[in-house]
């Protein structure tokens, strides 16, 4: 999932630096029509949202490692959502040329992450949690409560065996 989400970053910033198409601009205030020029027009005049969403999808993949359980499953829901911004722009500009296909490419990698995310993400470990000991998940169970408890009733918790 993580792969998908660099994939999904590298191709949406490659997208933003593509030409989308091309505008015809004037060289002169005057309205003669060989005073135009053709200039190409890069994905992130055409669409801005592509450079804030490669750089959503890097930070994705920070609160993917971080995060688990149903917060992992929200980010994978955003991920999903926002992925389908740039196809839908995209497509829905012609011709489809080599910017519109790698921003549909990178809108596509992202709806692919936030889904596995939402699916599966709950299953993934969460950052740290490997490095707990089976001794200190099950320590981790017991409340602060009943280790106060045990102290006032004169059981010392400390010295049980384990």
């Amino acid at each position: 999932m993580c792969l998908l989400l660099a994939l999904s970053a590298s191709a949406l910033w490659g997208s933003s630096r593509l030409s989308w198409g091309e505008d015809y601009r004037s060289q002169s205030p005057s309205f003669d029509i060989d005073a135009y020029e053709s200039v190409p027009v890069v994905g992130a005049d055409m669409l801005p949202a592509l450079v804030p969403l490669a750089l959503f999808a890097l930070a994705a993949i920070a609160a993917v490692i971080a995060l688990g359980g149903l917060a992992r499953r929200v980010v994978g829901g955003l991920v999903a959502a926002l992925g389908l911004v740039p196809p839908l722009i995209a497509l829905a500009e012609r011709p489809l040329l080599w910017g519109h296909a790698l921003g549909v490419t990178g809108g596509a990698l992202m709806v692919a992450a936030g889904t596995l995310l939402v699916v599966r993400g709950h299953r993934m470990p969460r950052l740290g949690s490997k490095y707990r000991t089976p001794k200190a998940a099950n320590e981790s169970t017991e409340s602060e409560p009943d280790l106060w408890r045990a102290l006032s009733e004169g059981d010392d918790p400390t010295a049980r065996e384990s």
